[in-house]
């Protein structure tokens, strides 16, 4: 069967049943109009004759089993006044987009869930895992060491780089403090930046401490930052810790800003510590983090 006749046959057997439960919902409205003319029952009596099509619309739900009565008072109303049964469609509209418009950088990016199949990952994974060996041979080791040592020394970022990061910081910190003058802002780095696992390529995570507890809520730090020439704002303040991302066309820099999150600035002081103790740490973790990265696995969704 070609696909136009199965769209016609579809339509077809539709149409009859939308009718039918148009003409059903007709007479029930007719019969309960002339019993409230004569006095013999309530506009919602259950002797009433109610249609039993099944219901045309997602929202509408079948008829209550035989003997239940339905009070008038449980029929939740819309917005509208009309019953809820009788909307058309359902809202799919994220709770942060519900604001009124509060904030335009606002999003629901936290209702999504980011699903990646594991097989989709930039890196195809061999179709047999290869089975471990327990003990390399010196010349095994010898080669996984090298590729190891050049992989790190590739992904290690550049001094210039890192003075980019340092200066994005310096100038969000002044930013701040221009607009909330003698409120005790400091912008601090933490995640990647601050425990010394970052690459070149890697964003920035700040931290914003301050005792002004108003612009814990971040759409006024997104509103201050668009108007400064910071790109792509996108602004969560739904989320757990509310952040506000950003892009900064003059450092070529990606950030992402929280306020008042002192567990990430010690949580990266811990990680910076090991990375002090042992000098294999680092390159270890670095080559790890890439390689969950290629494959998709570092995704917090």
């Amino acid at each position: 069967m070609s696909g136009g006749v199965a769209v016609e046959d579809e339509r077809n057997f539709i149409e009859p049943v939308h009718c039918l439960h148009t003409a059903e919902t007709m007479l029930v409205l007719e019969e309960r109009a002339t019993n409230m003319v004569e006095g013999h029952a309530s506009p919602l009596s259950p002797t009433s004759t109610k249609s039993r099509s099944v219901p045309s619309t997602p929202s509408q739900r079948p008829q209550s089993p035989p003997g239940r009565r339905t009070s008038p008072n449980t029929i939740r109303q819309g917005r509208d006044g009309s019953p809820q049964s009788l909307r058309i469609a359902v809202s799919r509209t994220p709770p942060g987009q519900r604001r009124g418009g509060s904030c335009k950088y606002e999003t629901g990016m936290t209702q999504a869930r980011r699903r990646v199949p594991y097989t989709l990952g930039p890196d195809k994974l061999e179709a047999e895992p290869l089975k471990a060996a327990k003990i390399l041979s010196a010349k095994e080791e010898f080669r996984l060491t090298s590729e190891m040592e050049k992989l790190y020394a590739e992904l290690l970022p550049t001094a210039e780089s890192e003075e980019r990061r340092e200066r994005l910081v310096g100038k969000l910190e002044k930013l701040l403090q221009d607009r909330w003058p003698g409120q005790n802002i400091k912008v601090s780095v933490f995640g990647s930046t601050g425990n010394r696992l970052g690459t070149r390529d890697s964003d920035v995570d700040v931290c914003i401490s301050t005792d002004y507890r108003d612009i814990e809520h971040v759409c006024s730090i997104a509103d201050l930052v668009a108007r400064n020439g910071m790109e792509r704002v996108v602004c969560v303040s739904s989320a757990k810790v509310p952040i506000v991302k950003i892009w900064d066309p003059e450092m070529q820099v990606a950030c992402d800003m929280n306020v008042n999150n002192p567990i990430a600035l010690e949580n990266t002081e811990l990680i910076r510590s090991y990375v002090a103790i042992d000098d294999r740490f680092r390159p270890l973790a670095m080559i790890v983090k890439y390689w969950a990265r290629r494959r998709i696995l570092n995704d917090a969704g």
